[in-house]
């Protein structure tokens, strides 16, 4: 058995990551700081929401991407946009 990739997400993965789920209207939208990732800004059903620290990203990313697969074992296939 082979041992799983334990590199450390980038900023820019989460950026990717989090511009993807935007684009499958999960969230309205991300704003990346100046610095990138110093914080992150998104727009959750009309409201800002702020991710103040990297590992709040990446939690709230492993949360949507666990709600996402919940909800296409029981809807059937998934169907993402291209």
């Amino acid at each position: 058995m082979t041992e799983p990739d334990r590199t450390e997400p980038t900023n820019e993965d989460i950026l990717a990551e989090l511009d993807k789920i935007a684009g499958y209207g999960v969230i309205e939208y991300v704003l990346p700081t100046k610095p990138l990732g110093e914080s992150w800004v998104i727009g959750v059903r009309g409201r800002l929401v702020k991710l103040e620290t990297k590992e709040e990203a990446l939690a709230f990313l492993t949360g949507v991407n666990a709600a996402m697969t919940w909800v296409a074992e029981r809807s059937g296939p998934l169907i993402v946009p291209s």
